[in-house]
């Protein structure tokens, strides 16, 4: 073999392996190049899938009903429910994004009178609602968030809310309005105060009292949302809002007695 024909295939060898080289380095270029690419993908979809998962397959539940899924944001666990608008046509026009801080399932043990349970929560729409609190009742730390989110709810049911005291003494001298069950002709009254034992009971027509116990009032607030829920949904007639035709009171219903 000539000599240049041995330098010849000998440059033809570094060639064909440079060649191969480069091709290998492409193709790990290549490679990492999709790697991180789906890298990113997963980073930014990833969330949202697990999220979707957990919302429609995982966490979602039905109590009496009512569809709700179990979200988080860091350490707050909330139970969110999409609750259906209806229009005159008995049309969804949008949804109301209702959220408890307590498991509605655990919610739904917390006693309601039975008159309210025969007759619904009952209001006067076109009248403002008071929520009127015991001057003396127990100062949990939770009492402003939650008598915030139930004043929210009321006040997106379609309802006017103001706050009051069912003290005489302590309203006069603080500027709040005096509320109690003698004014529910003209309002309704929801009276908060601490007791005993966690409860919903209506004292008179238009007239409610919810009581917590051991600082329970975020639950015992949030019960009485998911009863107004609950009404909603069980209404044969649902028009604009969460406070429906049939839970509102009319002029002729009959007024209890105090005595």
């Amino acid at each position: 073999m000539a000599e240049g024909e041995i330098i010849k295939e000998g440059e033809s060898n570094k060639d064909e392996i440079l060649t191969k080289n480069l091709k290998s380095k492409q193709n790990k270029q290549l490679m990492l190049i999709i790697i991180l690419m789906v890298v990113i993908f997963l980073s930014l979809f990833v969330p949202y899938i697990y999220n979707f998962i957990m919302k429609n397959y995982v966490n979602d539940f039905e109590y009496n009903g009512i569809k709700f899924y179990k979200t988080s944001t860091g350490k707050l666990v909330f139970y969110e429910s999409d609750i259906p608008i209806i229009n005159d046509k008995n049309e969804t026009v949008s949804t109301y994004t209702v959220r408890f801080k307590t498991d509605p399932r655990e919610l739904g043990k917390i006693p309601v009178d039975y008159k309210i349970e025969r007759d619904r929560l009952k209001f006067r729409k076109n009248d403002t609602v008071y929520i009127s609190m015991n001057s003396s009742m127990n100062n949990c730390s939770d009492n402003n968030i939650a008598l915030f989110d139930f004043s929210a709810f009321l006040g997106d049911s379609g309802l006017e809310v103001k706050p009051a005291f069912t003290d005489r003494t302590y309203a006069n001298e603080s500027g709040y309005p005096y509320r109690d069950c003698q004014h529910s002709s003209r309002n309704t009254i929801i009276k908060i105060d601490s007791g005993n034992k966690t409860e919903i009971i209506r004292e008179r027509t238009n007239c409610y009292k919810i009581i917590y116990n051991e600082c329970e009032i975020i639950p015992a607030l949030e019960r009485f949302n998911l009863r107004i829920i609950e009404d909603y949904m069980n209404s044969t007639k649902k028009t604009g809002s969460i406070i429906t035709n049939n839970q509102t009171l009319n002029e002729s219903d009959e007024t209890e007695n105090i005595e």
